[in-house]
């Protein structure tokens, strides 16, 4: 055990740990993936115009409601109490079709708004509002922001 500690204390095996992590990008090293694909992301559209951005940006939160709608219980319950389906979104003018959610949903119904793939709990990370108007917001949440 000895020997382990020494040879780790060393400065030669300090220099040559230091030479190798700095030989790997910065953005791979510390930043991780979900971050480097958003900036990618950035990188490819940082010339688009408005308008692709704003279809862009339409057609992600289409996908969103579909997922929503065909993967969890409570929003096919609650877009079909509204007579709502996700293929009627065609332009954004149709966003206004779908269905308000309240703060009180989000509190009674928070982890049956959770897609099915994404149910198993080792896959969910649980979060909190600070609660400052009243009592906090359990929020669920994936490791991957997107």
């Amino acid at each position: 055990m000895d020997i382990i500690r020494k040879s780790v204390e060393s400065e030669s095996i300090k220099k040559y740990m230091s030479y190798i992590i700095s030989v790997i990008p910065y953005s791979i090293r510390v930043l991780n993936k979900t971050f480097n694909d958003f900036l990618q992301l950035l990188l490819k559209n940082e010339g688009e115009t408005y308008e692709n951005i704003k279809q862009y940006q339409f057609n992600k939160m289409k996908e969103t409601v579909h997922n929503a709608y065909y993967y969890t219980r409570f929003y096919k319950e609650k877009y079909d109490k509204h007579s709502f389906n996700p293929d009627m979104l065609k332009s954004e003018d149709d966003i206004k079709k779908i269905p308000f959610l309240s703060k009180e949903e989000a509190k009674k119904y928070g982890y049956e708004m959770v897609l099915s793939k994404y149910r198993k709990k080792i896959w969910l990370l649980k979060s909190y509002t600070s609660g400052t108007t009243g009592q906090p917001l359990t929020l669920y949440r994936t490791l991957r922001i997107s």
